[in-house]
């Protein structure tokens, strides 16, 4: 074997070294992006699961806030009424203060009379305005 066809070979070994590690380095690389891809297919797997619990969730939610809403203007229909009840004293029974024969009675039992109310008429300000300028007028802004 001359030389040259060493040479060759020894260059050919190297190159094939080179490549074994370069294939050795790639597995690694292969290995862990698998071992990544499974971490992260079992995370997504899990939030799948929370998302389903969640609409599920939120399918009970909306149900039960449409059954406690479909008759919600009877709801406050019902609850003004009662409150309209409650301000008016619709419940109360006027009793008579004269008589208790007396049945046909009202709100207004006694009325009372009295000298006639009169109105003091107001004095007339007798005052002449005197004609003011422009500057008067002004100043009478800031006091």
């Amino acid at each position: 074997m001359p030389q040259e066809d060493v040479a060759i070979q020894q260059q050919g070994i190297n190159s094939l070294q080179t490549g074994i590690s370069s294939a050795a380095a790639g597995v690694d690389a292969l290995q862990q992006g698998a071992n990544t891809l499974q971490s992260g297919t079992s995370e997504f797997s899990s939030g799948m699961k929370e998302l389903n619990d969640g609409a599920t969730e939120l399918k009970d939610g909306t149900q039960e806030f449409k059954d406690e809403t479909s008759d919600i203007d009877t709801q406050i229909d019902d609850a003004i009424d009662e409150m309209v009840e409650k301000l008016s004293g619709s419940d109360y029974e006027p009793v008579s203060f004269t008589s208790d024969e007396n049945t046909d009675i009202g709100l207004v039992q006694f009325a009372v009379r009295t000298d006639d109310i009169k109105v003091k008429e107001a004095e007339e300000a007798t005052a002449v305005e005197q004609k003011q300028t422009i500057f008067d007028k002004i100043k009478g802004l800031f006091q």
